[in-house]
């Protein structure tokens, strides 16, 4: 695995670990009336599912709006369209592996934080 390939994961893995610490100690249960144990377990369950669906929804439109459709001033800034083509497939090269992308980062950290779900979830109602 390269240096890149361990930034990428454990920085993921560190976000998803820090982010399921800091919603279950700093959230406001209650202050918006979860003051029992089973209650607050549930708001925190939430929080991390609701998270990690975020994550992944963001990271997923920055995945698909990258491979957008050319436009007008993508057209005029290369002179002509199979300029803008070949100056776009440049770019995709250039820009690196999945490990230099935020998009892909968020989707695996929202993974990240849906298996903690489960994996709380399980040890708590299994």
């Amino acid at each position: 695995m390269t240096r890149e390939a361990k930034r990428f994961w454990l920085a993921a893995a560190a976000v998803a670990g820090g982010w399921t610490v800091l919603a279950s100690l700093l959230f406001p249960y209650e202050a918006l009336g979860f003051g029992t144990g089973p209650e607050r377990l549930r708001v925190w369950l939430l929080l991390l599912w609701t998270s990690g669906i975020m994550a992944i929804c963001f990271g997923a439109a920055g995945v698909l709006s990258y491979g957008g459709s050319i436009g007008v001033r993508e057209v005029a800034d290369a002179g002509s369209l199979t300029g803008a083509l070949s100056a776009r497939r440049r770019a995709k090269r250039e820009t690196g592996s999945l490990y230099t992308n935020f998009a892909w980062w968020l989707i695996v950290t929202g993974a990240l934080l849906i298996c903690i779900y489960f994996v709380a979830w399980g040890i708590s109602y299994g």
